[in-house]
């Protein structure tokens, strides 16, 4: 009786790991973006979830991973540009895309992402004192500010370290791809 016991102990605990391990690749990695001011652009793949203070949340382009609906609260939602995209504007956005492939513009500021798969992130400040960061694969935060930053995470990244690049940003006003 005592081995049915640990038996069943040992296989309740492994079924939830091995059914996780289904999701999360070997090659998954994790971003973080804290309390932005700018306009942060987002493709990847896998799970992304976050905040936005005041602003805009453009989605690109979304396929989902089987079922996943994204949802987006406290926002009004409009259709922008030649190509079917679908902006959230609003105040307390908050969003969920639970899986898949996507690609977002988030525009505002206070914003918070949290995204666990693979991807990148191109991200400008506003050029307030204090325009947020980002970490990408548990990396030092990397500030924003007029310079455009890059960076990958996930698989895109060699030995758990995000490789950074950074350009000249000509507009320097907020959000604006340039």
């Amino acid at each position: 009786m005592r081995r049915l016991c640990t038996l069943l102990l040992v296989a309740s605990l492994a079924l939830p790991a091995a059914a996780t391990a289904r999701y999360v690749s070997s090659t998954d990695g994790s971003l973080s973006v804290e309390h932005a001011t700018g306009s942060v652009i987002l493709t990847g793949k896998g799970l992304l979830f976050g905040h936005v203070e005041h602003g805009t949340v453009t989605v690109l382009s979304f396929k989902p991973d089987g079922n996943a609906v994204p949802t987006v609260s406290g926002a009004k939602m409009k259709l922008v540009g030649s190509a079917i995209n679908v902006a959230y504007s609003g105040s307390d956005v908050r969003f969920l895309f639970p899986g898949g492939r996507y690609s977002l513009e988030i525009d505002g500021t206070g914003i918070d992402v949290s995204a666990v798969g693979r991807g990148t992130i191109v991200a400008v400040g506003a050029g307030t004192v204090d325009d947020g960061s980002f970490s990408a694969d548990g990396g030092p935060p990397q500030r924003l500010g007029f310079v455009r930053l890059a960076t990958s995470w996930g698989g895109y990244s060699a030995g758990g370290r995000s490789d950074t690049s950074t350009s000249t940003n000509s507009n320097s006003s907020n959000g604006s791809r340039g």
